[in-house]
């Protein structure tokens, strides 16, 4: 099966390749920049900088607004995960957290009342555990 590329401008910003056979097509013709089947090859290109003028691609100086607005959220998104992944890894690192995931729901409850007995303690603890939930399950 022979594959063609087109390059398209997908509705997220990003400017991407997608491969389809020779009946395939991209569910919004309008916006394909460039089409294998019709156009010719696919020149080299530089992803998000590629705008079409008349039957040729033009490599622009910056990134086209919609790209460089999705690579700005790219870049937001993966600072946010290795933001949580170094909260997981203190956590995990945390002796008071190692203690209490080995302890039974007694065991817990005693700590508890043995261990937090200010509202600073309460909240440094409330914290840290909140930050993990928060980030992993909602």
């Amino acid at each position: 099966m022979i594959y063609y590329k087109l390059l398209v401008n997908s509705p997220n910003g990003e400017q991407t390749i997608v491969f389809v056979t020779e009946s395939g097509s991209y569910f919004d013709q309008s916006r394909v920049v460039w089409d294998e089947r019709t156009d010719g090859p696919l020149p080299a290109i530089t992803l998000g900088k590629m705008e079409r003028v008349g039957n040729l691609l033009n490599t622009l100086a910056d990134y086209l607004p919609a790209h460089a607005a999705y690579l700005a959220e790219k870049a937001v998104e993966a600072a946010e995960e290795t933001r949580v992944e170094t909260i997981e890894q203190s956590a995990k690192q945390d002796a008071t957290i190692i203690t209490l995931k080995t302890m039974t729901n007694q065991q817990l409850n005693d700590w508890f009342d043995a261990n937090i007995t200010t509202l600073a303690s309460a909240r440094a603890l409330l914290k840290v555990l909140f930050k993990i939930v928060i980030r992993r399950i909602i």
